[in-house]
């Protein structure tokens, strides 16, 4: 038989469920230099929603990057380092919003 605790733990797990899938997205990709077709170390990579949600890290030294844990939802997206042009599709003739979310990592590569 169950007893009170037992029942309000499975209430708090069953409801706390919705709230962890909310935060499931993932995007990975890559920092590439145009010119060297190397990856870059270091570059500060930033994604973040117009309602203001943002999530940060930085390229390893093969210039590549992955932030789990994202809220589903459409990201614009920054990269920057010191020494380097923005990419191109940071104008906002090419900028494309990214959708974040799902059972598979979205994926951003950059040159």
């Amino acid at each position: 038989m169950f007893d009170r605790f037992t029942v309000a733990a499975c209430w708090l797990v069953l409801l706390a469920a919705p709230g962890l899938a909310q935060n499931a997205g993932e995007v990975e990709g890559s920092v590439i230099n145009i010119a060297t077709r190397t990856g870059v170390p270091g570059v500060a990579v930033k994604f973040f929603t117009r309602l203001g949600t943002r999530y940060e890290t930085t390229t390893d030294a093969q210039g590549e990057y992955s932030i789990r844990g994202m809220k589903e939802d459409e990201y614009d997206s920054s990269f920057e380092r010191d020494g380097f042009a923005p990419p191109a599709f940071t104008s906002a003739l090419f900028r494309k919003l990214l959708h974040v979310g799902g059972p598979n990592p979205a994926r951003l590569d950059v040159e």
